[in-house]
């Protein structure tokens, strides 16, 4: 094969894979608009994420309607949620609510993605380590504020839950370089984490002047002291 043909069977790997993406991220928080998932993701230019959505709209695979804020919104034709949920808008740091069902489980990089667009919402830039890249999992800046937070998955087994809530405390720690920024761990919102962290000495808490952040299936993010 010539270096055309490598070129364009490249090009069309990464055009199904950047698709992918996006149809696994809507699915997963419909109602989002091209500004919203481009910074959850990190695609730039912002246009591109217009230029697919569009597409994957055309193929009958998602929906574009105008949001309560004027901008246009992506829903999943397979998503059973209607209009009106389409049109919810993201608020920040929303009053707790009940945990999901343990069955709605959440990987570390759910759990990045719902925290990113929280941040952004808040007018936060964050700098994400997916998957297994090393380093702070979530640095996010604004203006000569920082923001540390470690984040950790749902996990397989009730015992991982336990490991995971001590590691992601601990790792944390590792983190306190700076004195002057805001740290904070972020979990999937279920009665496990929620009870540990709830056990976790207040004073440790204080000291630490950690907090954490339970997200939702849904993408909502509670923080609590």
């Amino acid at each position: 094969m010539g270096m055309v043909g490598t070129a364009r069977v490249s090009h069309t790997a990464r055009m199904a894979r950047l698709t992918e993406q996006l149809l696994d991220y809507i699915k997963r928080f419909p109602g989002r608009d091209d500004d919203e998932i481009a910074a959850a993701l990190k695609i730039s230019p912002r246009q591109t994420v217009n230029t697919y959505c569009r597409k994957l709209c055309e193929q009958g695979l998602l929906r574009r309607e105008r949001g309560p804020r004027g901008k246009i919104v992506n829903i999943p034709v397979t998503s059973t949620s209607s209009t009106s949920m389409s049109a919810k808008t993201p608020k920040p740091l929303p009053k707790p609510r009940p945990s999901p069902p343990s069955g709605e489980a959440l990987t570390e990089d759910q759990v990045k993605a719902a925290v990113a667009m929280m941040l952004t919402t808040q007018g936060w830039s964050p700098d994400i380590k997916w998957g297994k890249a090393r380093g702070i999992d979530i640095v996010a800046t604004r203006g000569s504020e920082r923001w540390v937070i470690e984040c950790k998955g749902t996990g397989s087994l009730a015992p991982m839950q336990n490991n995971y809530f001590v590691g992601v405390i601990g790792e944390l720690v590792q983190r306190m370089g700076d004195p002057d920024a805001k740290h904070s761990v972020a979990l999937p919102d279920m009665p496990k984490f929620r009870r540990l962290w709830s056990e976790l000495s207040p004073l440790v808490k204080q000291r630490l002047g950690v907090t954490a952040l339970f997200v939702a299936a849904d993408g909502t993010v509670n923080e609590l002291a």
